[in-house]
């Protein structure tokens, strides 16, 4: 409250955070409206000063809606002192009246971005933490995620992580958490199935946490796999022919047939049309017997 015995009226009143005043964090709120003053805030100085010859009940409705608020991330926990101060128009002081603010800190949740991997085909890829996205933490700490929360599980491949550090690969499972030491620990891997390839070949979920929380939204990691050439696979074929004879072989599909039949295809995983082209061809007679050598190519 402000009063004055001679009833006469305010010309002025300050309110200044006189105690652990946070520079270019630290504010007062207020609201003039209606009360035939103004106001100025003086941020190098932490005051708000308000003026016009007005009743001490225009003040006090005025002071009444005065806040204070900090706008840091990482904000100083000291407790501020707000000293108020009023003054009549013949220019004379009221006594200082204080109030103590205590200001805590909340955690922020950390973001990350969306981001992608390119592996091998049949390649693991061991995964860093610069893999999951560009970290970020409005608190300022930590600089980089102190864990990562899987959200959403690989639909083609292997999401892996090394359960005891010695190499026991196990699939990671919906919602599991890693700690940044054991992915800078090398314990957690990306493998993609036995001779498969593709660009966005699957995407990842994820999470980042800086301890405390996790960030409010899901990034994605899109998983690319860069196809390598696999060798082809010929299998035994035989055949059979009188002495003197020809014998005659046919290639169907991939598969050389003799007179006995083709039982297992020659084949190459890259090839679907298993469209194979003999390389080279080598015969060698031994005991009444012909043994051929093909190498096949794709």
């Amino acid at each position: 409250t402000i009063s004055d015995p001679s009833g006469g009226n305010m010309a002025s009143a300050t309110v200044q955070i006189t105690g652990n005043y946070q520079i270019g964090a630290d504010t007062l709120e207020y609201n003039t409206t209606g009360t035939s003053t103004t106001a100025s805030w003086d941020s190098a100085t932490g005051t708000l000063t308000l003026t016009g010859a007005t009743s001490a009940a225009n003040y006090v409705t005025v002071l009444e809606t005065v806040k204070f608020n900090n706008s840091s991330n990482s904000p100083s926990t000291a407790q501020r002192t707000i000293s108020i101060t009023a003054f009549d128009t013949g220019g004379i002081a009221s006594n200082t009246a204080t109030s103590l603010i205590t200001v805590s800190a909340t955690n922020d949740a950390p973001t990350s971005t969306n981001t992608s991997i390119t592996t091998l085909e049949d390649t693991p890829d061991v995964l860093a933490l610069t893999d999951f996205g560009a970290f970020s933490d409005p608190d300022g700490t930590p600089s980089s995620a102190a864990n990562i929360k899987i959200t959403t599980l690989p639909t083609a491949g292997t999401l892996q992580y090394d359960s005891t550090g010695s190499g026991n690969w196990v699939t990671v499972t919906l919602n599991q958490v890693v700690t940044a030491s054991d992915i800078s620990a090398n314990r957690l891997r990306f493998t993609p199935a036995a001779d498969a390839n593709g660009t966005a070949y699957t995407t990842v979920g994820f999470q980042v946490g800086d301890g405390t929380t996790y960030s409010a939204s899901s990034y994605t990691m899109t998983v690319n796999v860069t196809a390598v050439n696999d060798a082809p696979v010929a299998n035994a074929d035989t055949t059979s022919v009188s002495q003197d004879g020809t014998a005659t072989v046919s290639i169907v599909n991939g598969v050389i047939l003799g007179s006995t039949g083709g039982s297992v295809a020659d084949t190459d995983v890259d090839n679907a049309s298993n469209t194979l082209v003999i390389s080279d061809c080598s015969c060698l007679s031994k005991n009444d017997n012909t043994f051929c050598k093909i190498h096949l190519k794709n």
